[in-house]
């Protein structure tokens, strides 16, 4: 897994985020980014949306499975 959080000051104390994530597994590589003002906020995003997509995946596989 790889994280990169690029900061950027925007005006005044504000400060912008980006997130990029790759994971790489033996099921496939799967990647995510995305750009907000909460770090925090942007963290729990990617968490709800990688396990949305490992979910899928897991889906997948069991489908061709049966």
């Amino acid at each position: 897994m790889r994280c990169h959080v690029k900061l950027r000051k925007v005006s005044g104390s504000r400060k912008r985020y980006e997130i990029d994530v790759h994971i790489r597994s033996t099921h496939g590589n799967i990647s995510y980014t995305n750009v907000g003002w909460d770090l925090a906020k942007l963290f729990d995003e990617m968490n709800h949306a990688l396990k949305k997509r490992v979910a899928n995946k897991n889906k997948k596989n069991l489908n061709i499975l049966i």
